[in-house]
């Protein structure tokens, strides 16, 4: 029981840290595009 807790527990954290990576690299690479945009027009 302990051990599935403590499983679940660090999926979460892992979890977390993939979303909080994602959200950086999609924030990154808007702000590519935007530049991206500006160099075109």
């Amino acid at each position: 029981m302990l051990f599935t807790e403590q499983k679940q527990e660090s999926v979460q954290q892992l979890f977390h840290e993939i979303l909080l990576s994602t959200r950086i690299h999609i924030k990154f690479f808007d702000n590519l595009s935007d530049t991206g945009r500006d160099i075109v027009y």
